[in-house]
């Protein structure tokens, strides 16, 4: 009996040493007494999704995945405290959200003082995969470790998901001609909100490359941008009609001359297309030194075959160059070089029938940059005038030098005069600045009818015809729309794309709602770049500002009639801290300029 007693308290103890150094080890985290693991970091999907107030997708359901500080994981969705910022917006019930209002919310899952977030977007429409049908032309850039890369081609969905044909061209500075015609393929899907996420596979393009878009209500045109971090490329598409280009098109064409220094060009002018010959009028502007004014040019126009065509355009600098075109309609194309190697110009632009001209009156906005590189990124430039009786009477610009020590100037335009539209449609105008701010700013453009023309930044009102030398502004291109008044502030849900190229890629695509009484809400898709390859973060953010209307300090130093400004609520997830916007009179359309860091593009009426 003794010995077994003694047997019994040795097994006893041998069991409480072995449970001592090696039993189980609990995963739920908490407050880290006695060695248990704790939660270092929290991941709540899915990020970005989009719920509607008026159809059946009016619910989500999160999962939260919780790390631990021994590495192991664990879906902590069933005990996470859930919460949604601001409130109205949804009701939460546990880790489902269900629609309440239109806005865009912050959806937070926290446990053991560790906190993890995704943007929701809450929405009034109903759009799905059928949204995106037929054949589009797609028009984008970007950048490489020397300059601009750009592409252009077609897709066709069908509807329900898939991209089953399509056709790519693509030119870099760095690595020239990546796709000819080539072929591509992939698959779709859309939120309720009209963002969507693509995958596409293509020379030129890699395999099942992501792209994140967004599209208009009726489906006829939207904008995307690469969604991998691993190329900084931007663009528009819109759906295509059929039709033969024949007549006479406004143009622009903007990139770089690949000397030894590489050197912006801009040109725009008016170009008449006849069967298999072109030639026209233009302008241009190489920042090495030359400007030319009103000069003509001529060139070749090949039949298209399945929406690619090829032109030979001898530009105003006689230099001849090869093109590649994609019909978008009768009325519009889009062009991209297909010249490689030193001294070649890679160029991009497009061209659009030329409407009923007249003379130019009311308000206009105007957006103007160049090609990137990433040792000056991309010169941005825009603003706004009130053109009268060949008098320009109140007007504003804002741009970024893209560089580091100049950067974010706004000044008012003190004066200033144009000239309207001659028989080709072309037409200067000269802005006054205050003296010792700015040097007076000088533009051409090309008018599409009295409301929309194709401008580009020059140094100065030259002869006709002549040469001009000191030096082009940064051969800054881009367009000019308006006429009329604006009336602010404007109401609506819009669609939105804005890009900064070159010193830091950043994009940004999304949907914004505006009550017309001054609250702004809405959802962007957001890639940081920190070099050509280097991805710093891909997500999504929730945008809601209360200050619509206000101007960001500094912007603007005189009233502004027709410009507003907010401040996003969350400035660390969109990494800008101001945007500043001119509205286009018919209040479907503004340019934005993002402040501190720099980036611009278009907001569009969805």
């Amino acid at each position: 009996m003794h010995l077994k007693r003694v047997l019994l308290v040795l097994v006893a103890g041998m069991i409480a040493v072995l449970s001592g150094c090696g039993g189980s080890k609990s995963s739920s985290g908490g407050g880290g007494g006695g060695g248990n693991p704790t939660i270092t970091a929290i991941v709540v999907t899915p990020d970005g999704a989009a719920i509607t107030t008026t159809g059946s997708a009016n619910t989500i359901t999160y999962k939260a995945q919780a790390t631990y500080s021994d590495g192991s994981q664990k879906d902590i969705s069933s005990s996470a405290s859930w919460s949604a910022a601001p409130s109205g917006i949804v009701n939460l019930s546990g880790s489902t959200a269900t629609a309440a209002a239109v806005g865009a919310v912050t959806i937070t899952a926290s446990s053991a003082s560790k906190s993890g977030s995704v943007a929701l977007n809450v929405t009034d429409l109903s759009l799905g995969k059928g949204t995106l049908t037929g054949t589009y032309v797609f028009a984008m850039q970007g950048v490489d470790a020397i300059g601009p890369v750009y592409a252009v081609g077609t897709f066709t969905a069908d509807g329900n998901g898939n991209i089953t044909a399509g056709q790519l061209d693509v030119n870099s500075a760095k690595k020239g001609v990546l796709a000819s015609g080539s072929s591509i393929s992939g698959t779709y899907t859309i939120t309720a909100d009209g963002r969507g996420q693509m995958s596409v596979t293509g020379t030129g393009v890699g395999t099942n490359v992501p792209f994140r878009f967004v599209i208009s209500k009726d489906g006829t045109r939207g904008k995307m941008i690469e969604y991998d971090g691993v190329t900084a490329i931007a663009g528009t598409f819109e759906q295509q009609t059929a039709g033969t280009p024949a007549g006479k098109y406004v143009f622009r064409l903007g990139g770089l001359e690949l000397d030894s220094t590489p050197q912006y060009m801009g040109e725009v002018g008016l170009m008449t297309v006849s069967g298999t010959t072109l030639g026209g009028v233009a302008d241009a502007n190489l920042n090495g030194g030359v400007s030319y004014t009103n000069r003509g040019f001529s060139g070749t126009f090949n039949a298209a075959i399945s929406s690619r065509g090829t032109a030979t355009m001898t530009l105003v600098n006689n230099v001849s160059v090869n093109f590649v075109y994609y019909v978008v309609s009768p009325s519009k194309f889009y062009l991209v070089s297909s010249e490689t190697g030193s001294g070649a110009e890679l160029l991009a632009g497009v061209a659009e029938k030329q409407g009923t001209l007249g003379i130019l009156g009311g308000d206009y906005m105007f957006l103007l940059d160049h090609a990137a590189t990433p040792a000056t990124g991309t010169f941005e430039k825009t603003g706004r005038m009130t053109l009268n009786a060949n008098i320009l009477a109140q007007g504003s610009e804002a741009e970024d030098l893209s560089s580091s020590s100049v950067q974010d100037e706004s000044f008012p335009f003190t004066g200033g005069s144009y000239l309207d539209p001659d028989v080709n449609g072309r037409g200067t105008i000269s802005t006054a600045i205050t003296a010792n701010v700015q040097p007076n700013r000088f533009f051409v453009y090309y008018a599409i009818d009295s409301t929309r023309a194709y401008m580009m930044e020059t140094t100065a009102n030259c002869g006709n015809p002549s040469t001009c030398s000191g030096g082009a502004f940064r051969a800054a291109i881009g367009e000019l729309e308006g006429g009329g008044s604006v009336t602010l502030p404007v109401a609506g849900s819009f669609i939105f794309s804005s890009i900064e190229l070159g010193e830091a890629n950043m994009l940004q695509i999304g949907q914004l709602v505006s009550d017309g009484s001054g609250h702004l809400t809405g959802i962007a898709d957001i890639v940081n770049h920190a070099g050509d390859q280097t991805m710093v973060g891909i997500s999504s953010a929730a945008v809601n500002s209360t200050a619509l209307g206000n101007v960001p300090t500094g912007l603007c130093s005189t009233a502004c009639p027709f410009e507003f400004g907010f401040t996003p609520s969350n400035v660390s997830n969109l990494s800008v801290k101001d945007y500043l916007v001119y509205v286009r009179p018919d209040g479907n359309r503004t340019v934005l300029l993002g402040y501190q860091p720099d980036i611009d593009g278009y907001i569009d009426i969805q």
